[in-house]
């Protein structure tokens, strides 16, 4: 039975280190994307500290956009490593609550920092509210629909994200302008599809006891 033991709790740390998440980690670049409208202290997104980057149109009744490349987040991940997930976290407010301002789209930016093909994601429509909150987009399981993020990709300072800010001013208000705080990412990573999963053993049992499986072992060790 001890030697049983011993045996699980191999597979068991082996499940549970499959993942690895790093960060969120923080911007060192932020540079106007050449949208509708540009931005002032762009760079105020590299932290999250109540002082913000703002775009803003005074165009009416007509959608306008900003977009942000924000880059060189620092990541180390292990060359021998599979990208698993990615997440990034968008900090901001609306100025008005009239008009309409929102998250519209994302698209990540390889080690060349140019848009990486099959990762746009587009018809977010996050809504900003009239309070500062971080509004998520993908999560630690979304590759963004792409098969070719690699460890050297994300490690490089070129590599980011590029952000889609809609604005919408209608008739009777000011201005529509959205405020950003902080944008920061996030990845999740591991040592690959063949590694770190525990499915069923080759062999039916171990010790002739009982069958060593996924569902088993986290049965075992109360792990859910």
């Amino acid at each position: 039975m001890k030697k049983l033991f011993v045996i699980i709790l191999s597979l068991l740390q082996v499940y549970l280190t499959a993942q690895t998440q790093y960060g969120p980690n923080n911007p060192s670049s932020a540079l106007d994307g050449g949208g509708d409208e540009p931005w002032t202290n762009i760079t105020n997104v590299y932290t999250s500290n109540n002082t913000d980057a703002t775009v803003f149109t005074l165009t009416r009744d007509e959608w306008r956009n900003g977009l942000i490349d924000v880059q060189g987040f620092g990541f180390s991940i292990p060359l021998t490593y599979e990208i698993l997930g990615v997440r990034v976290d968008v900090e901001g407010q609306q100025y008005y609550s009239g008009p309409t301002t929102e998250i519209s789209s994302a698209i990540l930016l390889d080690d060349s920092g140019i848009p990486l093909e099959g990762s746009f994601k587009t018809d977010l429509r996050l809504t900003l509210g009239s309070t500062d909150a971080y509004y998520n987009i993908g999560g630690a399981t979304d590759t963004w629909g792409t098969s070719t993020l690699t460890p050297s990709m994300v490690n490089d300072s070129d590599f980011g994200v590029q952000i889609e800010i809609g604005l919408l001013r209608p008739s009777g208000e000011t201005l529509a302008r959205a405020d950003i705080d902080h944008i920061r990412v996030t990845i999740w990573a591991g040592p690959g599809s063949d590694i770190g999963k525990v499915n069923t053993v080759s062999w039916s049992s171990v010790a002739g006891i009982i069958p060593v499986n996924k569902s088993n072992v986290k049965s075992i060790m109360g792990v859910e």
